[in-house]
């Protein structure tokens, strides 16, 4: 199978066959204490060579990020956490924002924090410690209560 471009940055899907050797090669770097740079994988993933080559290994490197992200996710959520879509008063416990963004993913966590909300929506974060002077909620909010 021959890796084609469909012009859409976020399909990382349409890379997926070839999931399988890109973490093999990366699992290497890893082993030798490298870091796996894009220009690192040319010609070493069957299937993605051509003129597409370096789109494809972009959206490998992504789908990597966004596969270990859903996992880090799930984790989280089955650790007692849950999605925090509305909210009408001030929750304590693990919260976390996360999200995809141009170039990887986000993930930060706060223990022991509070989430404040502003017009039934989450707002920001007052880790333990801060009375003011917290975070603004970025991406997808997820808590894990006390």
């Amino acid at each position: 199978m021959k890796f084609t471009f469909d012009n859409d940055y976020k399909n990382t899907e349409q890379v997926r066959p070839y999931m399988a050797d890109f973490l093999e090669v990366y699992a290497e770097f890893e082993a030798a204490g490298k870091f796996p740079y894009n220009d690192s994988f040319k010609g070493r993933i069957p299937g993605v060579e051509g003129p597409d080559e370096d789109t494809a290994i972009y959206l490998l490197q992504t789908l990597r990020d966004l596969d270990l992200l859903e996992a880090k996710v799930a984790a989280f959520l089955a650790e007692g956490g849950e999605h925090v879509e509305t909210l009408t008063e001030t929750r304590r416990g693990t919260v976390v924002c996360y999200g995809f963004y141009m170039g990887g993913t986000g993930w930060r966590e706060y223990p022991e924090a509070r989430l404040v909300a502003r017009n039934d929506k989450p707002y920001a974060i007052l880790p333990k410690g801060k009375r003011t002077n917290g975070y603004q909620v970025e991406g997808r909010v997820m808590i894990r209560p006390q």
